[in-house]
């Protein structure tokens, strides 16, 4: 090394320049603490923003699910409400025993049965039926139910909407300590399905039903919890007992608390209209975090809290010890600098003139090490000071080359450690030229740290030992190995069965999780191929799985079936990922595999229920249009495999013969021919023990669940197998006295397929079949009892009309005609059938009240006096004070007292005008005037058809209706009836 002359100016101004340094250190030191402090506080502010935002976001879901809990259960209940009121069975069982005077017979306990099934199986407090003036008439329980004004205002609601009614929750009047909901839902008559003829009540306890829905909370919490409440008037009203609230000595919890509208309460902000999540004070004046949301479809608001105190008390915990730790890390820096400022101190003179000779020295032997690398290259003298370092040093710790070099490696170390290199024996003694490798943490200026690797041995230059140091950054290594660790630690951890593979589907992972779900330890499986899961309907699944990932398709919630190691199946859904290798290139599938045999369970029971209530309910449908009963059992089958998705359905009638057969009337789906030989009996034989003829013969439901096992269809057992039916039902169709007239019969694709709900609903559909079948029949003999009361009626009717006509030949037709005319304007004038009918028998005696009239006055062939007249115009008086007292469905006796009143009110009896006059009255008015002027009149001939019609045109507006006139000139003129001269007299009206 070449020779260097020292500067005394220079070693000076070095000197001057090392004491002021010491300066540095300190305000570095103040600088260090302020920031120590800083990051704390912002730590800590920012911690507690995300608890409060967190806190917010699980009281928001809380809240929510809450809130949907309570809609589900309210439509549910509503639900159960409208299917007890509108089954048919039960609310003709209902009106039939109204009207035989609610007597307590079978019938009556076969209603209370009902509604007693109806609240063990939905847990409700009390079910009782009341008629429709508010008298509670059956109780489920048998007791006797009292029915207070507010459940009268309830009742009112339900029997004038017709719909289910739902009460806000109350106190129960007897029971002050308990709360109560009420349903209401109107039970309408069959044959009036606008009249309500009984109404069904349900009595429901929400602290056993409702409250349960929000008691619940994600985790332990002292103080959490969920209000119902609501807005009444000016206060606010809670629904629901607060969790903390007290209760009187009397009672057993305390009554519903009520605060006022302008409380600054979270639940008085709710009824205030707030939506969200606030900050505030409770009912006890406590400091809460609470979140408001509505309960949609009820008047009801949500207030999810939980108090400040159990909210923030573990951030509190945490800031005590994170100020603990600022603190104690300022004062491990201030004792590290004291020690740095006392060493220094000490040779501070000696090294600061002796510097600029080694450094020199040390310069020329170090340019050689440190150009060109990644790699921290440090030079340390025996006193542990970093003497040389490369700019790859001071770029990793952030120091000046001035600050750098001088500065204790110890410095460059966490707070607490002391390496082995840098032992003060170590360093005296270690010098045997052999380097140590190992890793360590160094920290930067700026008091970040950073984990490297340090190779450290000894080196001579220049007649001097120098410990050099090459250190590398290992940080991206260690992040590596900690992302890998922790991922190990995940997939052994996991609940769900996750399942490593190569692109050959050969296992190389398995996490304790598949080890569970499917049997197999890792040691029996990881190398097999993962084809040994599945079942033999299966074979390539998992290489078409593993295709669709190369392609880039995502496989997310794939549901499939897996076989376990003791060979039974399981149903799971698959989520497959790539995993790619450090190139980037696609090395293994990993899998993660869901056990959802419950839900698949679940799902297949909710699926069978709602096919079964949808086949219900088009079943019903079909009941009430079917026009015969042959029609109506076919289309109950076509139901049934169309709307069900059921396999095949059969309805069979006995046969009264040796054999029994049941014989099949109607069926509808695949295979039918399966009937043609499957000979069913309801004899107690070997044919006869299947679910068919059982069900005939015991009156009782039958089920087969598994036609593959079941030895009472055995006889059927390869037909049912070759055509694909899993299981069947049988069930009995009974009329009203008990008599079993047929079966209904079946079948599904799968085994097990037929629950205790969908069983429920099929009986259900059974008993409908056989009502509408007895309908039928009942609407049968109505319909010809009212067609043969009918043909006697118009017999009658045209008895009395000849009777009229044959005390005088003029008069003779003359009803039958006007008749005709009256018929034919009315079509034209688009009047309903049945309202024509009504003038069809009005037209045929309107003349009735004549029987009254001389005979020699209505044939007299000269002008009539006044006294003779007036006794003519008192014929429609006369007609309808015959026939006043008859229950006609028409106003037949109206119509013959109005058919001479005239629209300007010139007309008789009575001198009605406009629409005073029945429209029935007006066409027969017009009517009368066209037969009479084209018939002959004993004084005088026909005037013909066009003085008719210029008589009505000129008359209408003022004397007959402009509608029935223009109706009847259309009528005339297009040919639609025809009109030809009459011999006789029709009738005396004028002189």
């Amino acid at each position: 090394m070449p020779s260097t002359k020292v500067h005394p100016e220079k070693s000076e101004a070095r000197l001057w320049n090392a004491l002021a340094s010491f300066w540095r250190p300190i305000a570095f030191f103040g600088l260090f603490s302020l920031a120590i402090l800083a990051t704390d506080y912002f730590i800590a502010q920012n911690e507690l923003d995300a608890l409060k935002r967190y806190a917010s976001e699980d009281l928001s879901v809380v809240a929510r699910l809450n809130s949907e809990a309570i809609t589900h259960w309210v439509e549910s209940r509503i639900s159960d409400a409208e299917v007890l009121a509108r089954q048919i069975s039960l609310t003709r069982d209902i009106e039939v025993w109204l009207s035989d005077g609610s007597p307590a017979d079978d019938r009556a306990e076969r209603i209370r049965l009902r509604m007693a099934t109806m609240g063990v199986y939905r847990n409700y407090g009390e079910i009782f039926l009341s008629n429709t003036t508010g008298i509670a008439l059956l109780s489920a329980d048998g007791g006797a139910p009292t029915i207070d004004p507010f459940i009268r205002q309830l009742e009112s609601a339900a029997l004038q909407t017709r719909t289910p009614q739902i009460s806000n929750i109350r106190l129960v009047p007897e029971h002050p300590d308990s709360t109560e909901i009420i349903i209401c839902a109107p039970v309408m008559s069959q044959r009036d399905a606008r009249k309500a003829i009984a109404v069904v009540f349900f009595i429901i306890d929400p602290q056993l039903d409702l409250f349960s829905l929000i008691d619940r909370w994600p985790g332990k919490s002292l103080t959490a919890e969920t209000n119902i409440v609501m807005r009444v008037g000016d206060a606010v009203q809670f629904l629901t007992t607060p969790r903390h609230a007290t209760a009187p000595s009397s009672l057993r919890r305390p009554r519903l608390l009520q605060l006022p509208l302008a409380s600054d309460t979270p639940a008085g902000a709710a009824a205030r209209g707030f939506r969200g999540t606030m900050e505030g004070v409770d009912y006890r004046g406590a400091s809460v975090l609470a979140t408001i949301t509505d309960v949609p479809k009820t008047p009801w608001l949500l207030e999810t809290k939980v108090d400040a105190d159990e909210l923030y008390a573990p951030f509190r915990r945490l800031r005590m010890i994170g100020l603990g730790g600022a603190v104690l890390l300022i004062l491990i820096a201030g004792v590290s600098l004291l020690e740095i400022l006392r060493r220094e101190q000490a040779d501070l003179i000696v090294r600061q003139l002796r510097a600029e000779l080694r450094e020199r020295e040390i310069s020329q032997r170090f340019d050689h090490l440190s150009k060109n690398t990644d790699e921290i290259i440090l030079l340390v003298d025996d006193a542990g000071r970093v003497k040389e370092a490369n700019e790859r040093a001071l770029s990793a710790y952030g120091y000046a080359a001035d600050e750098l070099i001088g500065r204790s490696a110890q410095d460059l170390h966490t707070a607490g450690t002391s390496p082995d290199y840098l032992n003060p024996d170590r360093m005296r003694t270690d010098r045997d030229g052999s380097p140590s490798v190992f890793e360590s943490v160094q920290r930067r200026k700026d008091g970040s740290v950073f984990p490297v690797e340090i190779k450290a041995r000894w080196t001579k230059t220049g007649g001097k030992r120098w410990l050099q140091l090459i250190i590398r950054d290992i940080t991206e290594r260690r992040e590596r190995i900690d992302a890998l660790t922790q991922l190990a630690m995940i997939v052994d951890s996991s609940g769900g069965a996750i399942v490593g593979e190569d692109l050959s589907g050969n296992i190389k992972t398995w996490n304790p999780a598949a080890e569970k779900l499917f049997g197999y330890s890792a040691s029996e499986i990881v190398g097999r191929s993962a084809n040994i899961l599945l079942p033999p309907d299966r074979p390539n699944e998992i290489a078409q799985l593993i295709e669709k990932v190369r392609a880039g398709h995502e496989v997310n919630g794939y549901e499939t079936v897996r076989r376990r190691k003791d060979g039974t199946l399981v149903n799971v859904s698959l989520i497959y990922s790539p995993i790619y290798n450090s190139e980037g290139i696609l090395a293994g599938i990993s899998a993660i595999v869901i056990d959802i045999t419950e839900r698949v369970k679940a799902r297949r029971i909710a699926e069978h229920t709602s096919r079964a209530l949808l086949t219900l309910s088009r079943a019903n449908e079909a009941l009430i249009r079917a026009a015969s009963e042959q029609e109506l059992f076919q289309n109950m089958c076509r139901v049934i495999t169309e709307a069900g998705g059921y396999r095949m359905a059969w309805i069979g009638t006995p046969r009264n013969d040796p054999e029994k057969l049941l014989l099949p009337v109607a069926s509808s789906g695949t295979d039918e021919d399966y009937l043609k030989s499957a000979k069913v009996t309801w004899s107690d034989t070997e044919r006869g023990q299947g679910p068919t003829g059982t069900a005939f013969r015991t009156g009782t439901t039958q089920i087969n669940q598994n036609f593959a096992n079941n030895p009472r269809v055995a006889l059927w057992r390869d037909a049912a197998l070759q055509r694909g039916y899993g299981s069947s039902i049988a069930l009995p169709l009974k009329v009203a006295d008990g008599r079993v007239y047929g079966t209904l019969t079946i079948y599904a694709n799968e085994t097990d397929a037929f629950g205790a709900d969908e069983v429920g609903l099929l009986e259900e559909l059974a008993n409908d079949l056989a009502f509408g079948v007895e309908t039928i029949e009942d609407r049968l003999a109505r319909e010809e009892y009212t067609a043969n009361m009918a043909e006697a009626m118009e017999g009658t009717i045209a008895a009395v009309a000849n009777t009229v006509e044959m005390r005088d030949l003029y008069t003779a037709g003359h009803q039958r005609r006007v008749t005709e005319i009256a018929e034919a304007i009315a079509r034209k004038m688009g009047l309903p059938a049945d309202r024509i009918r009504g003038l069809h028998f009005a037209g045929l005696v309107h003349d009735l009240g004549k029987i009254n009239v001389p005979a020699e006055i209505l044939s007299k062939p000269a002008r009539l006096t006044d006294v003779e007249y007036e006794l003519i115009k008192t014929h429609p008086q006369t007609g309808y004070d015959i026939l006043k007292h008859v229950k006609f469905p028409w106003p037949i006796a109206q119509i013959i007292l109005q058919h001479h009143e005239r629209m300007d009110g010139s007309g008789y009896p009575n001198g009605l005008k406009g629409d005073e006059i029945l429209l029935e009255a007006r066409i027969i008015a017009v009517a009368d005037v066209i037969d009479a002027m084209t018939s002959h009149r004993p004084y005088r001939p026909a005037l013909g058809l066009e003085a008719a019609l210029a008589e009505i045109k000129q008359g209408s507006g003022t004397i007959y209706d402009p509608s029935v006139v223009k109706a009847c000139v259309e009528v005339i003129e297009s040919g639609d009836a025809k009109f030809t001269a009459s011999e006789s007299e029709p009738e005396r009206t004028s002189r």
